[in-house]
């Protein structure tokens, strides 16, 4: 009877820990851009996964692609920046639940421009669709062509 209480309290933290993982949805491209790029800077993976994806949703929540995890370390070493800031944003002319946004990332000296494309999800949310990470360079040479 004694192990019931002891797990009771256990339960109920680790409930609410899960509810407060919860990232709030960006109300529009350029924060969920921002939004990701601070997740980056924290080394923040889980709460970069929740801000990539594609329309139906974030590879956290869809497990796709199988290979998300990687992808996201992947993203995190060539995105690693002293500072960003967003340069332009414009709705893609094929379809309005895209959106083309450029990036001024810092590196060391250098500012590279990086094209993000943001996609509003189902729910009408916006996340990371695809990031162009041939713009940044080698991540271990910044500042060379």
């Amino acid at each position: 009877m004694s192990q019931r209480w002891i797990f009771a309290p256990l339960a109920l933290l680790i409930g609410c820990g899960q509810s407060s993982m919860q990232v709030p949805p960006s109300p529009s491209p350029e924060s969920a851009v921002e939004t990701f790029l601070e997740s980056v800077a924290d080394s923040n993976l889980a709460k970069m996964a929740q801000f990539w994806g594609t329309a139906k949703g974030s590879a956290a929540e869809t497990n796709e692609p199988s290979d998300y995890q990687k992808r996201i370390e992947v993203m995190q070493v060539y995105l690693r920046h002293n500072s960003f800031q967003i340069a332009s944003s414009r709705p893609s002319p094929d379809d309005e639940n895209i959106r083309d946004v450029t990036v001024d990332i810092q590196r060391d000296t250098c500012v590279r421009q990086v094209p993000i494309q943001v996609v509003r999800t189902r729910d009408s949310r916006w996340i990371i669709r695809n990031i162009d990470l041939t713009a940044l360079g080698n991540p271990l040479a910044p500042c060379r062509e």
